[in-house]
């Protein structure tokens, strides 16, 4: 009896159902049809799965994401077409087992590619990950139009605030490192001492005679010596001489020598150098590359830069300047009464308004995908990743474009860092 009366309840059930689908709009029929669908899937078609084999041991764990790179209106991103679902590790190597939506069918095929890959949770790979090249470029397409409409109205709102502003705390800022120099000035001479004694003299001045001044006389001199040579005889000697003499003699100073040499740099030594720019540029530069070529000057360079990066007397000095300065009153004082003067909270507020429009269509950029109806991709699996701790180990495939494989053909991974 009991059966009976289940059937009947179902069967009534399935005919109010379909009844009432034939007065339900169209959208909410799409959707229906589409549920209907879904559920048939998942009770009546098996997901397809593979196995692969990465060399040793991996970070992946059951549920980590399988992901296939595609071109969505011509940008490249991943999307999420499966997951790990069965590990174990056989002769020293992990077996994966991969199971993919029915609904994104992948089939492997020669020429497939398997890859473990391994993601951070910092700050700059959350940049990287939200604002890819696309993105990067539609913003600037806004910040472009916004500048075309906006921009002079908004400069006009901030130039009168931040240029006193930026001119003030500038002076205190230099107020306070000169404060805290003063403070720390026994520290500082004992560092001078120090690296002038350990680096300049021992490792700097050395680098200099024997790697860096044999490169400036072998590439210099023969430009330099040409360019000497028409300076020198540009150089009134006579008319120098006798102005020294008449300073000596007459005067209280040199005056007619020092007025004697600038006519004589203006006239001649600014022209000959001039005339020879090309020739000095290259010249520079060639030392230059020489110079950063050469392999004592590069360890020279390293060993200084390892034992500056080592001393903790330098740390200690340059951490208690920085917050010397970070913890100024004075800019702090400052910094708040500017803020609070009506007619610098009115120009930041107009700004603000004028800035509104392109502040939210990058909002929507970052966290909205393209229908502005549903979450951007890149933001969901952004929070997967910090919020759920998903996915900082998944596999990339790319199924190949060769001949189909079996689905029991074991595939085999390798590793991306």
């Amino acid at each position: 009896m009991k059966a009976v009366l289940g059937a009947a309840l179902w069967v009534a059930i399935v005919f109010f159902c379909s009844s009432a689908s034939r007065h339900l709009p169209e959208r909410d029929l799409r959707s229906l049809r589409h549920l209907r669908a879904e559920i048939h899937r998942a009770l009546f078609v098996a997901e397809p799965r593979w196995q692969v084999r990465f060399p040793g041991r991996t970070g992946l764990g059951r549920g980590s994401g399988v992901y296939l790179a595609r071109t969505e209106a011509g940008h490249p991103e991943l999307i999420r077409v499966g997951e790990v679902v069965e590990l174990h590790e056989e002769t020293g190597d992990t077996l994966a087992t991969m199971v993919f939506d029915t609904a994104r069918v992948v089939t492997f095929r020669e020429g497939y590619q398997v890859v473990h890959r391994s993601v951070g949770a910092s700050l700059l790979f959350s940049m990287q990950m939200l604002l890819p090249r696309h993105r990067v470029d539609q913003i600037r397409e806004e910040w472009e139009k916004f500048e075309r409409k906006h921009a002079d109205d908004v400069w006009n709102h901030l130039a009168p605030v931040w240029q006193p502003l930026l001119k003030d705390v500038l002076r205190f800022l230099w107020e306070a490192v000169e404060s805290s120099l003063k403070d720390q000035e026994p520290r500082l001479q004992q560092l001078v001492t120090r690296y002038r004694e350990e680096l300049v003299e021992k490792r700097v001045v050395p680098v200099l005679v024997h790697e860096v001044w044999p490169i400036i006389t072998d590439k210099g001199a023969d430009p330099m010596r040409v360019i000497g040579r028409e300076l020198w005889d540009e150089v009134p000697l006579f008319s120098l001489a006798w102005r020294s003499m008449w300073d000596s003699a007459f005067s209280d100073g040199p005056g007619k020598l020092e007025a004697a040499f600038n006519e004589f740099v203006q006239m001649h030594a600014i022209p000959i150098l001039l005339e020879h720019r090309e020739t000095i540029q290259q010249t520079v530069v060639t030392v230059l590359r020489e110079v950063a070529d050469s392999p004592e000057v590069t360890a020279t360079l390293r060993e200084i830069a390892a034992l500056i990066a080592a001393d903790q007397e330098l740390r200690t000095f340059a951490s208690q300047l920085v917050i010397d300065v970070a913890q100024s009153q004075k800019i702090r004082d400052y910094i708040k009464a500017s803020l609070k003067d009506g007619l610098v909270q009115a120009r930041l507020l107009a700004a603000n308004d004028l800035l509104q429009d392109f502040f939210t269509e990058v909002g929507n950029l970052m966290l909205l995908d393209e229908t502005k109806k549903g979450i951007n991709q890149d933001l969901a699996k952004l929070l997967r990743i910090l919020v759920l701790h998903r996915d900082r180990q998944y596999i990339f495939v790319e199924p190949g474009d060769g001949e189909p494989l079996p689905e029991d053909r074991l595939l085999l991974g390798t590793y991306e860092l």
